[in-house]
């Protein structure tokens, strides 16, 4: 290696770290300076720009929006009425089958009321044969009565004809002793005559009172054979079965279980507030003398709309608010239970909105179907409705008039997911066609210069 070489590769290694030390001393000084800070614009001239909306007066009227479980107006549970062996059973009465009204369910062995019933019948007719013996029993005392009367008529006429005879010593006294003893002894035969007869007429009342007594059993052991045949009071679904044929029942015994379906209930739970807009709507406040109690203790009766979504569509019934379920606030729930009736489960149809290659309903409202109820209210009192956006904390709103920022305090009445429903006040708070901020505003105060957006 000659010299040149080796001066140049230790002149390299000895320059290129110094090269490198003085490009990161100029990268430092060229970067790492702090940026100039912008100017501040005074606050007072900062205009800022915002989004309104308009306070409008409501479309129709509050819904208010609540959930609910489709429930059948009816249950009733068939329990036997006479003990016996089941004999027959029906298909139509195992569970989940439908029923008219009058279908035949179950039969009960009828075996022992039909001989109860022949046999009371048998007695029947006994009684009625003592019945006619005795008729004629009395008519024939009757007639021996009559001639006992005549008897002693006669008797009285001899024993006077002897007393007058005694009287001119035409006869004995032994003669008119004989005539009197015989004339008693016919007065006697005539009342033991007539005590028969009250005797005889008194056993036609007690025969009469065992036949009518007799014709009742014969009765009941008509009805306790009709009841050996069950058959459906209603027209409905049935729940459950609860016995097989060959089975022995007791009176008493649950047999089957049915659910009406002509009429269907939803249970549902009102809050305080909402019920207040029910009662403000159907007058209950009113000082009105003829309003009668039973209007501040039941329920007003309030149309409504029961809606149940299924495959994207909205199916709805029209139902009625009828009744409240129980005396007054659930003390879990903070509400109060009441009844939804929807007279005509079948009457189904289609929300307005639901897709047109969809058409076909549900065909009726089943028990158990979590539903919407839809209650519209309208309030006698002059109300605002804005969007939820536009009321900020503290129940304020922030109103743009003549490029300058208002805020103002409202009397909410009743707020859902996406409106509130503020009191209109005459002269104060918002009013119809105020223009509503509802852009975020850091420091908004009164007076603050804001410029609407779109104009």
């Amino acid at each position: 290696m000659n010299r040149s070489s080796f001066l140049l590769r230790e002149g390299f290694r000895i320059l290129a770290p110094l090269a490198i030390i003085a490009l990161g001393v100029g990268g430092l000084w060229v970067f790492g300076q702090k940026p100039a800070p912008p100017k501040r614009i005074p606050s007072g001239d900062a205009v800022a720009l915002v989004e309104t909306v308009v306070a409008e007066a409501p479309d129709g009227a509050m819904v208010i929006e609540v959930e609910g479980v489709a429930t059948p107006f009816r249950r009733v549970t068939l329990s036997a009425e006479v003990a016996g062996r089941i004999t027959e059973k029906d298909p139509l009465s195992r569970a989940g089958n439908y029923l008219h009204e009058g279908d035949f369910l179950l039969q009960i062995d009828e075996t022992d009321y039909v001989l109860e019933s022949e046999r009371l019948t048998r007695q029947l007719e006994e009684a009625q044969e003592e019945l006619a013996a005795a008729d004629i029993n009395i008519a024939n005392t009757e007639s021996l009565i009559g001639l006992a009367i005549d008897d002693l008529a006669l008797r009285k006429k001899e024993l006077t004809r002897f007393q007058d005879l005694a009287k001119r010593n035409a006869i004995s006294q032994r003669e008119v002793d004989e005539a009197s003893r015989l004339e008693l002894a016919s007065q006697v035969s005539l009342q033991t005559l007539r005590n028969e007869l009250a005797s005889q007429r008194q056993r036609v009342k007690t025969l009469t009172s065992i036949q009518a007594r007799v014709l009742v059993q014969k009765s009941r052991a008509e009805i306790d054979r009709e009841r050996t045949r069950i058959s459906s009071p209603l027209a409905g679904t049935v729940i459950s079965d609860l016995v097989e044929e060959n089975d022995y029942v007791k009176k008493g015994d649950p047999l089957i279980v049915i659910n009406g379906t002509r009429r269907m209930e939803v249970k549902c739970n009102l809050r305080v507030d909402e019920l207040y807009w029910i009662w403000l709507q159907a007058g209950v406040f009113q000082p009105d003398t003829a309003q009668t109690p039973d209007m501040r203790y039941s329920l007003p009766k309030t149309p409504v709309q029961v809606v149940y979504e299924f495959g994207g569509m909205k199916h709805v019934w029209e139902g009625e608010l009828w009744r409240f379920e129980g005396t007054g606030v659930d003390a879990d729930t903070r509400t109060i239970p009441c009844r939804v009736l929807i007279p005509e489960p079948t009457h189904v149809r289609l929300a307005e909105n639901a897709p047109s290659s969809r058409l076909l309903a549900l065909p009726r409202m089943v028990s158990g179907m979590y539903v919407t109820i839809k209650i519209p209210v309208k309030s006698p009192i002059p109300l605002l409705q804005l969007p939820a956006n536009a009321v900020h904390p503290g129940g304020r709103v922030w109103v743009a008039k003549k490029g300058r920022l208002q805020i103002k305090t409202i009397e909410i009445a009743r707020s859902d997911d996406n409106s509130i429903f503020v009191r209109r006040l005459d002269g104060a708070g918002v009013q119809p066609g105020d223009h509503l901020v509802v852009s975020p505003l850091p420091n908004a105060h009164d007076g603050m210069l804001i410029e609407e957006a779109g104009k």
